[in-house]
């Protein structure tokens, strides 16, 4: 029996910096194409993740801090990559503060105590897992499809899977943004642990036989060997996870909790079955309770006279006139269902990736824009979501105040590079408002400070744009509060609005 334990992070993080240029959801869907044909080839399988916190992460701050915090779209695509593995039969393992590698020496530790006649294959690539061969286990490179074993390991490393951790310590992994002794490479540090057994040994003899070593190494031994004998807690994988590791033996449960993914348009919720839609005819018609009666059909259901006679039928129902649909209508979503779905595919396409890096999101800005009587593609344009409330565009916000049915003018009658007026006048009122906004007033707000990526803001860039955004806007609000109420633009918000040109497709 084997058991194949796979590094999800790993096997995910690897498809999703290859698939950059397609698609969002291409990373996932390879990720369940790749690891559903490897389950498929031992008798258990399951996936070993990360939790949020790691104890490492307590135990030296700077761990993985030279790592980008994963993007919103990378994570949303991750936890949909794991609920479609789930939904197909694999189990998951988690434990609060553990990573995915410290769940797999877990599995590895269990497999090898239960007195169970077990192999274990491990999809993964991570320096980490070396450690973790033996007789009995085996890494399974999930980037070139070679399995990697003890000798293999001697071959590369020259160092044995229980020095790993060791090696580590001495080397750094700049993956893990471990230091490492200075100046200690890799030869070094197997000619030494091969002579010695560990780091630990390894210092002893330096402090008894400084004399074997360079005056450059011994310092460095001495600088910093306390430092990597620390370190060994960050490379020694932890066995003591607190999972239910037997359970992967059996059967896994449905999940029903979760949502389900598809990649099929849904129906429409609310679709009523006793109307038919004739495009051809532009007419919605009701469908008759029964076919067409012709004179042969009647002839043929007329009762025999020692029948009684049948009471007449009931008179054809009016068929209802229903305006014609307009066409760009049949594109719009009908109900929530449709709405996330679309979402879902908006976000995949990537063509609005930095505005909406999950479909929650594009969501957000489909139903924002909808109370408003946009499309999807007018309501994508013209929402954006800021820390997770919707913002509207400026020019939505002006046009907003125009269509006010009390608007009898709204304009802009003054602009510069620094200030800009707009001026209204709503019916009833004896006199025209006119407001003004100037660039003082960005910078006493803090709008005009650099933005969170060290770029200029917009209002360094496009200042005299700005203002007139800002004057009409504000205006708007003021003398038409019940049509714009609540609706702030982005760069109030953060003065980080991006504009059109900086948005990225991908080609």
């Amino acid at each position: 029996m084997t058991l194949l334990l796979v590094d999800f992070s790993a096997v995910f993080l690897t498809n999703w910096h290859g698939t950059a240029d397609q698609n969002l959801s291409e990373a996932a869907k390879t990720t369940v194409r790749q690891i559903l044909g490897h389950a498929e080839r031992y008798e258990h399988a399951a996936l070993c993740l990360d939790s949020p916190k790691s104890f490492r992460r307590e135990l030296y701050p700077e761990y993985k801090k030279n790592r980008e915090d994963k993007p919103r779209a990378m994570i949303a695509q991750l936890q949909r990559t794991i609920e479609k593995l789930l939904r197909k039969g694999l189990r998951g393992f988690v434990a609060e503060g553990y990573e995915g590698d410290d769940i797999i020496a877990t599995m590895c530790s269990w497999a090898a105590t239960e007195g169970m006649d077990m192999d274990v294959v491990i999809l993964g690539a991570d320096k980490d897992l070396y450690q973790l061969l033996g007789p009995s286990v085996e890494i399974l490179n999930h980037a070139t499809g070679k399995l990697f074993g003890v000798d293999d390991l001697l071959e590369k490393a020259g160092v044995h899977p229980h020095q790993i951790p060791d090696y580590l310590a001495i080397c750094g992994d700049k993956a893990d943004n471990i230091p490492g002794i200075p100046g200690l490479g890799p030869k070094w540090a197997a000619e030494h642990l091969q002579r010695h057994g560990c780091l630990a040994a390894i210092l002893d003899h330096a402090r008894a036989h400084s004399l074997d070593f360079t005056p450059a190494k011994l310092t460095a031994l001495q600088e910093h060997g306390t430092a990597a004998m620390k370190a060994l807690e960050l490379t020694r994988l932890r066995d003591d996870a607190p999972i239910a590791c037997a359970t992967v033996l059996r059967a896994p449960e449905p999940i029903e909790s979760a949502p389900r993914v598809t990649d099929e348009i849904p129906a429409e919720g609310q679709w009523d079955e006793e109307q038919v839609v004739d495009y051809s005819d532009d007419r919605i018609i009701e469908a008759p309770a029964s076919a067409p009666q012709t004179k042969e059909t009647e002839q043929m259901a007329e009762p025999a006279k020692s029948e009684p006679q049948q009471k007449p039928k009931p008179k054809p129902k009016a068929l209802a006139k229903v305006e014609p649909q307009q066409f760009a209508m049949t594109l719009e979503p009908r109900d929530m269902r449709q709405a996330w779905w679309l979402a879902q595919k908006v976000t995949e396409s990537r063509l609005f990736f930095k505005k909406f890096e999950s479909p929650e999101g594009a969501l957000v800005a489909i139903m924002a824009g909808r109370e408003l009587g946009l499309g999807v593609v007018s309501s994508m344009l013209n929402v954006h979501v800021i820390e997770g409330a919707p913002s509207y565009h400026a020019h939505l916000i002006i046009a907003r105040a125009l269509q006010h049915p009390a608007c009898e003018y709204f304009q802009l009658v003054e602009t510069s590079a620094t200030s800009a007026t707009y001026e209204t006048k709503r019916k009833g009122s004896p006199q025209p408002t006119r407001l003004t906004y100037t660039i003082e007033q960005a910078e006493a707000a803090g709008l005009t400070r650099p933005s969170r990526n060290g770029k200029p803001s917009n209002w360094v860039r496009i200042p005299a744009e700005m203002c007139r955004k800002s004057a009409g806007v504000q205006l708007a609000r003021a003398v038409y509060p019940d049509a714009t109420r609540g609706m702030y633009a982005p760069e109030e918000l953060s003065g980080e609005e991006p504009m059109e040109i900086d948005y990225e497709v991908a080609q």
